[in-house]
């Protein structure tokens, strides 16, 4: 499990979002109160499993990624998957390569580039023959 109390990540999540303790009580549509966000954030209380669900749907992140499981705070995109898939796929020599020239493509950008901005070719798909 990742450092960091539950508490601690929401409150990150929030701010990073700009978002006040009642703006995101609000969001959750009635699930949780700004009192009770309030005592996660300080660690007086721990949210249940309804309430990480509540609050990473609000916060648009992950369930597992508020409770300490997961240091990504937003899923994989089908791209990032497929460079993973590609990487997993090379030989362990390869790998290296793969790896050194994606970081330079990486470099010459501050910004992650979106995914329809990629223009990456998704694998073809795999025809089963009836018999």
């Amino acid at each position: 499990m990742e450092k960091g109390s539950v508490g601690q990540r929401i409150a990150e999540m929030r701010r990073a979002k700009g978002i006040t303790q009642r703006e995101l009580a609000k969001s959750t549509n009635g699930r949780i109160g700004q009192t009770q966000l309030a005592n996660y954030e300080q660690g007086t209380r721990e949210p249940g499993l309804d309430e990480i669900e509540a609050l990473a749907a609000a916060l648009r992140t992950t369930p597992g990624f508020l409770a300490g499981f997961t240091r990504l705070p937003v899923p994989l995109s089908d791209t990032e998957l497929r460079l993973i898939q590609t990487l997993r796929r090379l030989p362990e020599n390869e790998r290296n390569d793969f790896f050194n020239k994606i970081s330079s493509i990486g470099a010459l950008y501050r910004e992650p580039i979106p995914d329809s901005r990629l223009n990456i070719p998704k694998p073809p798909k795999k025809h089963t023959v009836k018999q």
